[in-house]
C-alpha cells in the first residue's frame, strides 16, 4: 500500500495502527510523499491498481494513472454526504466505491479483471487525454474558430 502525496505524520501513524488492528503488517503502508512525476512514480512502484483520493477525487492524478494503464478504483459519493463526482475522468468500466464497507469489493473486482481494466484505462486515456487527443481537439477548435471568422 503506497500513498503518494502529502500526508501528516499523525495520519500515517493512524493508518499503520489501523492496519495492525486488522492483523496487517503496518510496514506494508508506505508514505511516498510528494513526487515530481506521478506517472514515473507509479511506473517505478509497479502498482497493480490505483485508488483515487476520497472524498474528493484527484482528477489529474487519475488521468495520469490511467495513462500508465492502471485499473482505477474511484470514490463514488452518490451514497455519501459528498455528492459531487466528476465521472468523466474515469474510464466507464472502472470500479467505484462509496463506503468503506464496499471498498474491498471494488478492489477485488478491479484486480480480478486487471488485464481488461488496464487496457480500458489506457484506451480511455489515449482517446481523451493523450497528446494526440489534445492536438486533435486543438485542430477542431481552430477549424471552428476559422469558420466563425470567415462567416
Amino acid at each position: 500500500l503506497h500513498h503518494i502525496g502529502p500526508l501528516p505524520d499523525d495520519a500515517v501513524a493512524d493508518v499503520r495502527a489501523h492496519l495492525a488492528q486488522l492483523g496487517i503488517a503496518p510496514e506494508r503502508f508506505r508514505h511516498v510523499g510528494a513526487v515530481p512525476s506521478l506517472w514515473r512514480c507509479l511506473r517505478e512502484l509497479d502498482a497493480d491498481v490505483y485508488m483515487t483520493s476520497a472524498p474528493l477525487g484527484g482528477g489529474r492524478a487519475a488521468i495520469e494513472a490511467q495513462g500508465c494503464g492502471l485499473p482505477i478504483v474511484y470514490f463514488d459519493p452518490r451514497d455519501s454526504a459528498q455528492p459531487l463526482l466528476a465521472r468523466g475522468v474515469y474510464n466507464p468500466s472502472a470500479h467505484g466505491w462509496s463506503t468503506p464497507a464496499n471498498l474491498p469489493d471494488a478492489l477485488r473486482a478491479a484486480l480480478a479483471d486487471a488485464t481488461a481494466q488496464s487496457a480500458a484505462s489506457r484506451a480511455f486515456y489515449d482517446a481523451g487525454f493523450s497528446s494526440a487527443a489534445f492536438a486533435a481537439a486543438m485542430q477542431r477548435a481552430v477549424q471552428r474558430a476559422s469558420a466563425g471568422i470567415e462567416a
